[in-house]
């Protein structure tokens, strides 16, 4: 007959009706206002099967609540009713279903928008799934390349069904290292493809879930055909320009080891004619005399050009030895071999020359090589200098580690400073200091042959200083020393 018996506190709590008011009136009928409904209830009232079932109910303040009802039969034919109020199950259950579809719709648009990224970029981004090698997402780059006409014919698929055998099987060893070593997995490839090989530069990223295991991969893979071409050529153009100048170096030797032989004649005849002169009147003759001196004074020039030649194509063919110098010894030895010069003229007036040394790195280079710059540094700066009373010299490094020698003498133009390292370049004339001009020549080379750099600043009047940085600095000496020559 559905009537109820007997209900607990909470069901009055809940509900707001008690049992002696619900025996007075058909309390269903309040609960499910609704015929239809209404007979839904008690449907599955009479059925007991022991499921919980939800309902909408009203209760006796005229709110609607969600509640969750199971029923058993007993033996002697009655039922007992157990039910909830899930009202707040289902508003939570109703907020994380909204906040689901509005995290769905975040992820597809970000989706959306990764995919629209992936598509304008060059490389080939894929995206391979552990189990059975299955591509979830390629690029629009990657399927054209493929020969595919659309995305949709490549995701889903296995990379055996997407590409030759052969092929497949080395992306599966390569994939497969990546999956079982959960490492980052870089390749630079060669592939050969009608029309020539094809290279192509690969990062393969493992891809883990919550739990930290590797599902899956994302790769990208760059076309760097025309970079490795590039490469080739630019390698054969060099291994060409070093031999051509092996070949000059070579002719550059010759030739000044050749030339060595005529002049030693010329020089030899000209003190043997200068011999057999001597006792003939007509050596009293200044212009015999004055040819004689130029055509010695010739020759010797001639042999000190030839033998800047040499120490050229030297500094340029000489074996490199790379060991720890100290820096400091070094220009001490530099100093002692740039004796102050005087022109012939001024031979009785000494030069004073002031040198000071600061804190100068141990480098890493060849001992002899590295001589021969600061000896030509040193040297030059002491002839520059020459016309100052005292000439100050200094050599020094920088907190990076670049060494410098500076001087108070002549200078030059800035404007000409392109020409200082060449061959034969001269900023001053003969006149007005002597020199072949293929000093620093020299010096550029065999900086250069270290990995450094050299260069210089100046003005007229105002003196010079030249900076070098070598390739290797290992640490800097703290003992300052002051020289006076």
């Amino acid at each position: 007959n559905s009537e109820i018996e007997w209900v607990n506190r909470h069901w009055e709590e809940v509900l707001g009706w008690n049992s002696a008011e619900m025996k007075s009136r058909d309390i269903f009928a309040e609960f499910y206002p609704d015929p239809e409904y209404r007979q839904d209830v008690l449907d599955e009232i009479q059925a007991a099967n022991r499921n919980w079932s939800d309902f909408k109910t009203k209760v006796r303040d005229g709110r609607i609540i969600d509640t969750c009802w199971a029923n058993i039969t007993l033996s002697d034919g009655s039922r007992i009713g157990i039910g909830q109020d899930i009202t707040q199950r289902k508003l939570a259950e109703a907020e994380l279903k909204e906040l689901n579809e509005t995290l769905e719709a975040q992820v597809a648009q970000r989706t959306a928008e990764l995919e629209t990224f992936f598509d304008a970029l060059p490389d080939y981004i894929f995206v391979v799934e552990r189990e059975n090698m299955r591509l979830s997402f390629v690029n629009h780059s990657l399927v054209e390349f493929s020969g595919f006409d659309s995305r949709q014919q490549m995701q889903g698929k296995t990379i055996f069904e997407c590409y030759p055998s052969e092929l497949a099987e080395r992306f599966c060893r390569e994939n497969l290292q990546v999956f079982e070593s959960g490492k980052t997995l870089h390749l630079q490839e060669k592939f050969a493809r009608t029309g020539g090989s094809i290279y192509f530069d690969t990062l393969k990223i493992p891809l883990r879930n919550i739990d930290g295991e590797v599902y899956a991969l994302i790769g990208t893979s760059r076309n760097i055909t025309e970079l490795v071409e590039i490469r080739q050529t630019l390698s054969e153009r060099t291994i060409q320009l070093e031999e051509t100048n092996k070949e000059l170096e070579s002719f550059c030797y010759s030739v000044s080891h050749d030339l060595r032989a005529p002049l030693r004649h010329i020089s030899g005849f000209v003190n043997a004619l200068k011999q057999r002169l001597e006792t003939i009147e007509t050596l009293q003759d200044r212009k015999i005399t004055h040819y004689l001196e130029v055509i010695e004074d010739s020759s010797q020039k001639m042999s000190l050009l030839i033998d800047g030649l040499l120490m050229l194509s030297r500094a340029g063919r000489a074996e490199l030895m790379q060991i720890p110098i100290d820096l400091d010894r070094l220009v001490q030895n530099a100093i002692k071999l740039a004796k102050p010069r005087t022109p012939a003229t001024d031979a009785q007036i000494p030069q004073s020359v002031e040198f000071e040394i600061g804190n100068l790195p141990v480098v890493t280079g060849d001992p002899t090589l590295l001589q021969q710059v600061f000896s030509n540094l040193i040297g030059n700066a002491v002839k520059f200098s020459r016309d100052r009373t005292p000439a100050r010299i200094i050599i020094d490094s920088l907190p990076d580690g670049t060494i410098f020698v500076k001087d108070n003498g002549a200078g030059f133009e800035m404007a000409y400073v392109d020409r200082l390292f060449g061959a034969f370049q001269r900023l001053h004339s003969q006149r007005e200091f002597e020199g072949t001009g293929i000093g620093l020549a020299i010096v550029q080379r065999i900086i250069h042959r270290h990995g450094g750099k050299i260069w210089a600043e100046s003005a007229p009047g105002c003196g010079a200083t030249f900076y070098l940085r070598l390739s290797q600095t290992m640490s800097v000496n703290s003992s300052v020393n002051n020289i006076e020559g």
